[in-house]
C-alpha cells in the first residue's frame, strides 16, 4: 500500500459523510463531520482490505472494492459521531 491509497480512501470516506435526506438536520460542527469522514474512510478501506484477506498487490479491481469499505466507513463513523453530538437550540 502506498500513501496514494490512504489519500484516496480518505477522499471516498469524505464523500460518505452525509446522504441527502428529506429534512436534513443541521450539522453542528462541519469540521468534525469532515474529519470523521476522512478517518472513517481510511479505517473502512483498511478494514475491508484485511477483512476479506485481500493481501498482496492492490490491483485496480481490488482497490475499487476497498473503496466501498471506505465509503461505508466514512458514513458510519460520521453518523455515529453526529448521533452523540449534543443538538444546539
Amino acid at each position: 500500500m502506498t500513501i496514494l491509497h490512504f489519500v484516496f480512501w480518505a477522499l471516498v470516506g469524505w464523500c460518505g459523510t452525509r446522504l441527502p435526506k428529506p429534512k436534513p438536520r443541521p450539522i453542528p460542527d462541519p469540521l468534525k463531520s469532515l474529519i470523521c469522514g476522512i478517518v472513517g474512510g481510511i479505517g473502512g478501506g483498511l478494514a475491508y482490505y484485511y477483512a476479506f484477506a485481500l493481501k498482496g498487490a492492490l490491483t485496480a479491481p481490488v482497490f475499487a472494492a476497498t473503496c466501498l469499505g471506505a465509503f461505508v466507513g466514512g458514513f458510519v463513523l460520521t453518523e455515529i459521531v453526529l448521533l452523540f453530538t449534543p443538538k444546539e437550540g
